[in-house]
């Protein structure tokens, strides 16, 4: 298989069917960004919590109050701060490649719209639809810090498999999967001019009692939104649930009226608990697309969806492109940066090895592989599976 062939096929690919517009919500909130080198010090709960992610490599969310958010980011400092949220980062990722991007944003404060990279290609519900540096208010905004570490990090005699974080979420109630009101009320006017919506923020740490209200609220809006734009695809992004109760609650409600469905690999078994599913990783999520709709898998070294219809790898080769480059460079990138970027392409030699267990699985539906690109060390990690799930999406 020629899979730097493979790459430039996707690219071409996205150039001719990318989605000129999109819906995102639920989550938009601000990073604080702690890089961590060694030596840094927490309080007990944060240094359990630490170490376990540093341990297994894998990534954990939990909530904070306000003046806990408030410590950290004093005691401990940030080195910057950026968009933040499931929804956030996917606006910005596909607002870089010019789609209008109508994104729901709760808290409409200064600091949020801000961080919008290119607000052209973006609108936000505020009396109308204006772009965010037309919108401005005070408020009390969603900050989640996060710790990331690189691979080889050691904290408290443990040591890092793989470059990941820890994130402490702080989320005012209007930033918990409430609804805004004025969104509500003009996504119908629009929607008929939007092919694709990218759902998220399901699995917010503090999402409250009354989740199971908030969760019918948002599957009522899709189905509004659905009946006025047959042509609809909308695709929900899953996350780190700390309440199995609430991910049970979107499968009963959420999946059954969505597209598809996206999730990494500590993702995927929380998935499986919910669903009584016993199969490993492969068969799973073929049982998942049978349930409910098309599967995306993702992790650092490769990435799969499962599907009802004939499709093509080239959705998910693009999304590995992108999520490629902002972790090489930091940065989401145009088709032109994509274009430059390409050419100098390395696979991840992992990634081809699981190819080549993926062709032995006989899957009931259709299924489709993309190893990684390697970039070697990653500037960040924070938003790579989300730029993966734009990427995918916007092209399928």
């Amino acid at each position: 298989m020629n899979w730097t062939a493979a790459y430039g096929d996707a690219f071409k690919y996205a150039e001719i069917n990318l989605a000129k517009s999109a819906l995102f919500a639920y989550n938009v909130n601000i990073d604080a960004v702690k890089y961590l080198k060694g030596g840094e010090r927490f309080p007990a709960k944060i240094s359990q919590l630490l170490k376990e992610c540093v341990k297994k490599g894998r990534e954990r969310e939990f909530g904070v109050d306000k003046r806990t958010l408030q410590a950290l980011m004093k005691r401990v400092g940030y080195d910057e701060l950026r968009m933040g949220g499931q929804a956030g980062n996917m606006c910005n990722v596909a607002s870089s490649l010019s789609v209008l991007c109508y994104t729901h944003v709760p808290s409409k404060c200064r600091e949020q719209m801000r961080l919008f990279e290119h607000p052209e290609n973006i609108l936000v519900a505020d009396g109308s639809f204006k772009t965010p540096d037309e919108v401005g208010r005070k408020c009390d905004v969603p900050i989640h810090f996060v710790m990331e570490f690189g691979k080889g990090y050691r904290f408290q005699n443990a040591e890092a498999p793989t470059p990941n974080r820890l994130i402490a979420s702080f989320n005012p109630p209007c930033a918990v999967l409430e609804i805004d009101e004025e969104f509500r009320r003009l996504a119908p006017r629009i929607i008929d001019t939007v092919s694709r919506a990218v759902i998220s923020g399901f699995h917010n740490p503090t999402i409250g009692s009354d989740f199971a209200v908030r969760i019918k609220n948002v599957r009522d809006n899709i189905q509004e939104l659905k009946r006025l734009n047959h042509n609809l695809k909308v695709h929900v992004e899953l996350g780190d649930f700390q309440h199995p109760r609430v991910l049970k609650e979107v499968t009963r409600q959420i999946l059954p009226v969505c597209e598809s469905v996206g999730f990494n690999e500590n993702e995927l078994e929380q998935l499986k608990k919910a669903l009584g599913i016993k199969d490993g990783m492969w068969k799973a999520c073929d049982r998942i697309c049978s349930m409910f709709g098309t599967a995306v898998f993702h992790r650092s070294s490769f990435s799969f969806f499962v599907d009802r219809e004939e499709s093509c790898a080239d959705t998910i080769l693009f999304g590995s492109l992108l999520a490629a480059h902002r972790a090489s460079n930091g940065r989401n990138a145009s088709f032109g940066d994509l274009e430059k970027f390409i050419k100098g392409i390395k696979v991840n030699t992992e990634g081809v090895k699981k190819y080549e267990e993926f062709r032995k699985i006989k899957f009931r539906n259709n299924a489709h592989f993309a190893p990684s690109l390697d970039v070697g060390e990653p500037g960040m990690t924070v938003g790579l599976g989300d730029c993966f799930t734009a990427g995918y999406f916007l092209t399928k």
